[in-house]
């Protein structure tokens, strides 16, 4: 299903703010990102257990493709590039983790103006739906438009499958379809 306006396929950047190796977060966000496949596009991942970041320094805020670290001007790169983001966090302390909050640091409006962004948490509990509050503001901050649906796991929601954790609760697998929908129609606008 190709973009309408070019004719290329959609790029969805998912942001996974938990650098824990096999975290529940990270299989939403892998499901999620299954998800923007399985519709024909490309989803690409910021792993933190892959591509760690530096902390973000504000000095580069202004213009973060000055920053010297070449992890920090690859992720401003390929955030320009996105269509729309998928950023996913575990619920830390009633809110979203330090781990995102550094890479969108990194970030500026112009990576973000207009793009649609898709939320997901994960926490022990449906209180975290508190994260998503949050990172809905934070959205609206730097000019992207979260869609109305939003996705909030629990444990319950995920088997351990091959010493990896994978979401298998239907109603949370649509939850995540539905919101990915929402991403790419409005990223295809």
């Amino acid at each position: 299903m190709p973009d309408t306006d070019s004719g290329r396929p959609l790029r969805i950047m998912v942001i996974i703010g938990s650098n824990r190796p096999g975290s529940r977060t990270r299989a939403a966000a892998r499901y999620a990102a299954g998800c923007v496949a399985d519709a024909g596009h490309q989803a690409y991942a910021l792993d933190p257990e892959r591509q760690e970041l530096p902390v973000a320094d504000p000095v580069y805020h202004d213009d973060p493709l000055k920053n010297p670290d070449k992890r920090a001007r690859a992720l401003v790169i390929a955030a320009r590039q996105a269509d729309g983001f998928l950023l996913a966090s575990p619920l830390y302390h009633n809110s979203f983790s330090g781990v995102i909050k550094n890479a969108l640091d990194h970030l500026t409006i112009d990576e973000f103006y207009h793009k649609p962004v898709g939320l997901i948490v994960h926490g022990s509990n449906l209180t975290a739906v508190q994260a998503c509050d949050q990172l809905r503001i934070v959205t609206r901050g730097l000019y992207g438009i979260a869609v109305p649906e939003q996705a909030v796991t629990v444990p319950d929601d995920f088997t351990l499958t091959d010493d990896q954790w994978v979401l298998t609760d239907p109603a949370k697998q649509e939850r995540i379809r539905s919101m990915v929908a929402s991403v790419l129609k409005l990223a295809g606008r």
